[in-house]
């Protein structure tokens, strides 16, 4: 699903807490196929599929089926995304995070612990705990974070 995911430019510029004000690499994509964050309220719950995007509700739903125990309203899907250290403030509770591809490196760094993720799902704290991604080689590297607004 992923490597037949349609990849659209990302124009906008990114944030992640100032780390980077320049527009995203090329071939660096980073995409919200759960619910929209800016239709979310702080207190107040989201309804359950009312703010969906519609192109993407298959790769959200093979994760409920893959993690039908972890709960989350959210999935990020990343290709060669190079994330700065950051910790993600809005997130409630726990997020999981699983690594694909044919790459080498690209560990998650966690509180300067870093984490072998390449086809092995972690559960931390996004919220709390400061992370990052390191270098890697060889092909792209695609990561999944589920996580809760």
């Amino acid at each position: 699903m992923l490597i037949n995911y349609k990849w659209k430019k990302n124009s906008r510029r990114t944030k992640l807490g100032g780390y980077r004000g320049s527009n995203m690499r090329q071939n660096e994509f980073s995409v919200n196929v759960g619910y929209i964050r800016r239709m979310y309220v702080k207190g107040r719950p989201l309804e359950k599929g009312v703010n969906m995007k519609k192109n993407n509700e298959d790769i959200f739903n093979e994760c409920k089926r893959l993690f039908p125990d972890f709960e989350f309203n959210g999935v990020m899907i990343n290709k060669n995304f190079k994330c700065p250290p950051h910790k993600d403030k809005n997130n409630i509770n726990d997020s999981l995070i699983i690594g694909l591809g044919d790459y080498d490196g690209g560990e998650l760094v966690v509180d300067n612990e870093p984490h072998d993720i390449r086809y092995k799902p972690m559960i931390f704290n996004a919220s709390v705990k400061e992370h990052y991604v390191n270098e890697w080689s060889n092909g792209d590297r695609y990561s999944i974070v589920l996580f809760s607004l």
